[in-house]
C-alpha cells in the first residue's frame, strides 16, 4: 500500500522506464530493451493524442457516448469512486477522438467543492496484484512472476483478465474499453510507421532529415524483440491459462503506453487513463482518505487545474491530465505514445 499522504505522479515515477537488458525479465535471451513507458492518445486506433486547445469546436455541436465509458464510470463509482456527474466518456471529444468532456459550465468553486475524479487504489490493476493474484498458478507449477520485470508481470495480468477470464473478470468494465491496438510505435504497421514517422517529424525538414531512418530501425529492431519476448512468455505460461503472444503484444502495448508507477508499484489507472493529455494540466495525485470506521483508503484524483491553479470547464470542455515532464526525449514519446507532443520539441 501507498504511504504518502499526497504524491504526485510526474515523469520518472508517473511512467515506468522498463529496462529488460540484464534482468530475468528476459524470456527470450536476445530481448535486450531500455526505454520509457508514458501515457497519451491520438487515434481510432489507439494512438494517444495531446492537446493543446479543449473548447468544443463549431463542427461539433453533440457528443457521441461511449456506452462502454459510462459502464466504466459507474464500476468506479459503485467501487468507492467518485466521478462527477458532468463528465462523459465520448468518442468525438473536441481534440477529435475519444476523451473525457464536461457535459455542464462548472466554475473553480464547483470543482474546489466536489471531487470531479476519485478513483480508489485498490481499482488499479497492478504487478503486485499480478504476483499475489498468479500464486494459485504456481502453485500448479507455472513459473513464479516475481522472476519477471514488472512491465511483464503486469502485462501478463492484462492479458489473463482480457483473454482467460474475459466476462467473468472483476475489471471487465476497465478491460472492455481498452482498444484493440495499443498506441506504440512498436505496434504498428510498417505503413502505419511510416505515416506516423512524419506526423512526428513534420516540424520541419531537418527533424526528418535528422531522425527519420533512426527512428524507423529502433522501432523495427524493438518490434522484433518484443516479439521474441512475447513467444517466451506464450511458451512459459500457455499450458497453465490461455495467453499467446498476440494477446501478451496486445496487453504489453496497453501497459507500456498507459502505466503509472509509484515506487515499487507499477499501475494501471481505470477511467483516469482514458483522459488526454495537456501540456498544462496536472499529473493525477495519491490522496490519503479517512473513512468513518477509521480506516484509511488511498484514492487518485484529477482537477480541472491548469498551470497549478484550478480552471472552470464550460461545456463540451474535455479533462486532461499531464502524460509527461518536459525532459521525455521525443523518440521515447514516439515509441510509446505512437507520436510526439509538441512540447517536446521546444
Amino acid at each position: 500500500m501507498l504511504t504518502s499522504k499526497c504524491v504526485g505522479l510526474n515523469t520518472t515515477d508517473t511512467k515506468m522506464m522498463s529496462t529488460f537488458a540484464s534482468s530475468t525479465a528476459c524470456l527470450h535471451p536476445r530481448l535486450t530493451l531500455s526505454f520509457s513507458s508514458r501515457i497519451s492518445k491520438q487515434s481510432s486506433t489507439c494512438a494517444r493524442l495531446s492537446c493543446t486547445s479543449s473548447s468544443l469546436s463549431d463542427k461539433q455541436q453533440s457528443f457521441v457516448e461511449s456506452e462502454k465509458g459510462e459502464n466504466l464510470k459507474y464500476w468506479v463509482i459503485g467501487n468507492g469512486g467518485v466521478i462527477h456527474e458532468g463528465l462523459k466518456v465520448v468518442e468525438n471529444a473536441p481534440c477529435g477522438e475519444r476523451g473525457v468532456v464536461c457535459t455542464e459550465t462548472m466554475t473553480s468553486a464547483d470543482i474546489e467543492a466536489s471531487p470531479l475524479v476519485l478513483v480508489p487504489e485498490s481499482l488499479y490493476l497492478t504487478s503486485q496484484v499480478a504476483r499475489v493474484g498468479f500464486e494459485y498458478y504456481e502453485e500448479l507449477g507455472a513459473p513464479s512472476l516475481a522472476e519477471l520485470d514488472m512491465p511483464t508481470q503486469l502485462a501478463i495480468l492484462l492479458a489473463h483478465e482480457k483473454f482467460h477470464l474475459g466476462e467473468e473478470s472483476f475489471y471487465h468494465p476497465y478491460v472492455d474499453i481498452l482498444p484493440a491496438r495499443p498506441p506504440c510505435a512498436w505496434a504498428k504497421s510498417d505503413e502505419e510507421l511510416e505515416s506516423a514517422l512524419h506526423a512526428a517529424l513534420s516540424h520541419s525538414e531537418t527533424l526528418w532529415d535528422k531522425h527519420a531512418h533512426d527512428w524507423r530501425e529502433h522501432t523495427k529492431s524493438t518490434r522484433s524483440k518484443f516479439h521474441q519476448h512475447a513467444q517466451g512468455v506464450e511458451g512459459r505460461y500457455k499450458d497453465f491459462f490461455n495467453i499467446d503472444s498476440a494477446g501478451f503484444l496486445w496487453a504489453m502495448g496497453h501497459v507500456l503506453s498507459r502505466s503509472f508507477s509509484s515506487h515499487p508499484q507499477l499501475g494501471l489507472a481505470p477511467f483516469i487513463d482514458l483522459l488526454n493529455h495537456h501540456p498544462a494540466a496536472s499529473h493525477p495525485e495519491l490522496v490519503q482518505v479517512q473513512e468513518e470506521e477509521g480506516v484509511e483508503e488511498f484514492f487518485y484524483y484529477v482537477t480541472s487545474a491548469k498551470d497549478g491553479e484550478v480552471q472552470p470547464i464550460q461545456y463540451g470542455e474535455e479533462l486532461h491530465i499531464k502524460y509527461h515532464d518536459y525532459d521525455t526525449p521525443p523518440m521515447e514519446a514516439f515509441m510509446s505514445y505512437g507520436f510526439v507532443p509538441d512540447e517536446l520539441w521546444a
